[in-house]
């Protein structure tokens, strides 16, 4: 599974927003700078994210984008779902029903199935583990570090 600049962007873009707290929402163009996101690109993506539920968004000079959960209920595989589409490494495990395998008419039989499907369940475990808060606590602790101390 490999997951493209889109879903990478969704994600950095839903951390802006979570970062960004109570102060009100955010223009896509104040995200696509924050983040060197391509603005155009920025907004397909935000609008994936609004039509999953994640963000909302609010018309008027003074409107934008914010967060519909708070950021310890968005998990990083909801975000990657909502961009990419189902998490699949091969298409006969796909979500809920079997897909087709190549190797046999039923893919149940074919020896990787369950090497594939152990894969998803790692990958979905790992990203349904994670929330937005979670990464905005990971920078918070990134910029913590980075205060350099002087003494004399």
């Amino acid at each position: 599974m490999k997951v493209s600049i889109k879903g990478e962007y969704g994600v950095m873009a839903v951390l802006e927003l979570a970062l960004n707290g109570n102060h009100g929402p955010l223009q896509v163009k104040v995200i696509a700078k924050k983040q060197n996101i391509p603005h155009r690109f920025l907004e397909q993506v935000m609008s994936a994210l609004k039509r999953n539920g994640l963000v909302r968004s609010i018309r008027g000079a003074q409107g934008g984008y914010l967060l519909a959960k708070s950021s310890d209920e968005i998990l990083l595989g909801d975000i990657i779902e909502a961009i990419e589409g189902p998490v699949t490494p091969m298409p006969c495990v796909g979500n809920g029903a079997a897909g087709t395998c190549w190797q046999e008419t039923d893919p149940k039989l074919c020896v990787l199935h369950g090497v594939w499907s152990d894969v998803k369940d790692s990958v979905l475990n790992v990203l349904n583990a994670t929330t937005v808060q979670d990464l905005c606590n990971r920078i918070h602790a990134l910029n913590g570090q980075r205060i350099l101390m002087y003494h004399i």
